[in-house]
């Protein structure tokens, strides 16, 4: 039923180290900012899509990006992202739908269940 775009902000990126290195806090212990980017997923640019039933004249154009930060957490500092999304076009088959989902996962196997 239509293709499904499953995007995970936990998702390991390019070159990412396997090394735990501690991240660089500010003197008030809080992440550098050059830690919070290491810590972020996003879109690199808005996607435009036409939502609706041509047939029924109720066609909009819309447009979406996505962006997610890991938390932080200082007593487990290399706590996976537990955030994930998907987009999934011609949602049910049907050309014009679309369905965004949005997963916040919590507790100790929240990145598993989102």
């Amino acid at each position: 039923t239509g293709g499904t775009e499953r995007l995970l902000s936990r998702k390991e990126k390019p070159g990412a180290s396997h090394e735990k290195v501690p991240p660089k806090l500010t003197s008030a212990g809080q992440l550098m900012p050059e830690e919070i980017v290491k810590r972020t997923t996003s879109s690199h640019e808005n996607t435009f899509v036409k939502v609706g039933k041509p047939e029924k004249a109720n066609v909009v154009r819309i447009q979406y990006a996505y962006w997610t930060q890991q938390g932080w957490y200082p007593d487990d500092p290399h706590k996976a992202n537990q955030d994930a999304y998907s987009i999934t076009h011609k949602f049910g088959g049907e050309e014009g739908d679309i369905m965004f989902g949005v997963y916040d996962g919590h507790g100790e196997e929240g990145h598993r269940c989102s």
